[in-house]
């Protein structure tokens, strides 16, 4: 069990409640700026505004737990979204091996067509049609003689 004093701070979580002890805190020793003595603190003045000290530790306490909880999530979001990454990219390399694949098929689908089809009489070169030409027309200004 656990009892709240002033020096022992307590967390209120949803299972129930935690307290938490402090450590001891080494006292300050504040010297004026004449260069005098040290002072040393006595008891913190409590001013009507000013929350006490155990309360400040107790929202210290809780900053500090959800900060880790805050951490603790997005961590597990960040690896989350890696996953989600890793899986896209799985399927991206089967889809293009898949595509790889079918191109190959398609590719040799095309060879074997273009094989079936009977090949053409060559078709002249322009020198040899342009030598033709002329031969043409110096037989047809030759033939009249």
């Amino acid at each position: 069990p656990c009892c709240l004093t002033v020096s022992s701070p307590a967390v209120l979580l949803p299972g129930g409640l935690l307290c938490l002890p402090l450590p001891p805190a080494p006292p300050k020793a504040e010297t004026p700026k004449g260069g005098g003595a040290a002072i040393a603190p006595g008891p913190a003045p409590t001013t009507p505004g000013a929350p006490p000290l155990d309360v400040r530790a107790l929202r210290r306490q809780q900053r500090m737990i959800k900060n880790r909880e805050s951490a603790s999530a997005s961590r597990r979001r960040r690896k989350e979204y890696v996953q989600g990454l890793e899986q896209r990219l799985r399927l991206a390399l089967a889809d293009n091996e898949r595509l790889r694949r079918d191109n190959g098929a398609l590719r040799r689908r095309l060879q074997e067509l273009q094989g079936q089809i009977p090949s053409a009489p060559p078709v002249p070169g322009p020198r040899k049609l342009a030598c033709l030409g002329v031969l043409l027309l110096l037989t047809f200004h030759l033939a009249p003689l």
